[in-house]
C-alpha cells in the first residue's frame, strides 16, 4: 500500500498494525512484525521511518482474526517519493524487504 496526505510534504514508510488477544494462537504477533518490516523497509528504501503504529479503527486490521499489518510504502502526494516508487529498483526493494521480514517472523514462529 502507499500513503496520501494532504501536506504534500509528507513522506516516508510507516507500518500499521492492531494486536488482537488470539494472536498467542498464531506465534506471530501484528507488532512485532510491523516493528521488524518497518525496520527493514527504513533500512533498504532510505525512507524517512515514520514508525510501527497501533491503528485499531482500521477495519482491515480489527476485523481479522489473525494477524495483520499494513504496510505504507511512500507517499504518492509527495513529488519525491512519488518518483520513487515509480523505479522498478524501489519496487523490487519494496517487495523484497516485505517477504524477508514475514520469512524471519514465521521461521521465529516455528523455532520456539
Amino acid at each position: 500500500h502507499n500513503n496520501y496526505s494532504d501536506n504534500p510534504s509528507a513522506n516516508g514508510v510507516e507500518t500499521f498494525y492492531y494486536s488482537k488477544e488470539n494472536e498467542c494462537d498464531y506465534g506471530i504477533y501484528s507488532e512485532d512484525l510491523a516493528k521488524m518490516i518497518q525496520k527493514e523497509m527504513v533500512k533498504s528504501l532510505g525512507l524517512f521511518d515514520r514508525g510501527a503504529k497501533s491503528e485499531p479503527a482500521y477495519a482491515v486490521l480489527n476485523k481479522t482474526v489473525m494477524p495483520a499489518i499494513i504496510i505504507e510504502g511512500a507517499f504518492l502526494s509527495n513529488d519525491e517519493n512519488l518518483e520513487l516508487m515509480m523505479t522498478d529498483e524501489f519496487r523490487e526493494l519494496y517487495a523484497l524487504s516485505a517477504a524477508k521480514s514475514i520469512v524471519k517472523i514465521l521461521n521465529d514462529s516455528v523455532r520456539d
